[in-house]
């Protein structure tokens, strides 16, 4: 689930987790965030391409999620107690912070398999090289080691990886 820009949301959430001590930052939107893939160049993939679509998926979900912060600095396991007390839509809302780490790992995963599909294929057309050469800028040592790093740095890394998501997004898309 994606947390929609403030345009086709209700305050009341931002107002809700306000009450709770977290503000929200809605993401960005881009036409990339909504363009359709464009299959042309990875032709090949196995079942019809699925690890393109759950990369694509993954990285357009991260990219459309919201910051949310909160006041528990680096006690997970008071953040964890609140969760459980959370109503069902601030729950939801808290999944889909860009701040939790699982948000990070996922991309890294889908990304990881779709990259390892093109090198086993061996598919080498101008769209998979762009992939890989953006690929090669992944923070893959920030993000395995991100639940230790301090919160100015998480902030620094989210944006980098919001980045990130959005030009691959408009790789993957021939979106410009």
């Amino acid at each position: 689930m994606t947390i929609e820009n403030p345009q086709s949301t209700s305050r009341t959430l931002e107002q809700r987790l306000k009450e709770v001590g977290v503000t929200i930052e809605f993401a960005p939107d881009a036409p990339e965030l909504h363009a359709e893939i464009e299959r042309e160049g990875f032709e090949g993939l196995p079942n019809n391409g699925k690890s393109l679509e759950k990369a694509v998926a993954a990285a357009r979900e991260y990219a459309l999620s919201p910051i949310l912060r909160d006041t528990f600095g680096n006690d997970h396991g008071l953040r964890r107690t609140w969760r459980t007390q959370l109503p069902p839509e601030l729950a939801a809302a808290e999944r889909n912070n860009k701040l939790r780490a699982n948000s990070l790992m996922g991309i890294s995963g889908h990304l990881g398999t779709f990259i390892s599909e093109l090198e086993a294929l061996e598919i080498h057309t101008e769209q998979a090289e762009a992939v890989r050469t953006l690929y090669d800028t992944f923070p893959h040592e920030q993000v395995q080691g991100y639940v230790d790093l301090p919160i100015e740095e998480k902030e620094r890394l989210i944006r980098e990886m919001d980045r990130f998501c959005r030009e691959f997004l408009r790789v993957v898309t021939g979106s410009d």
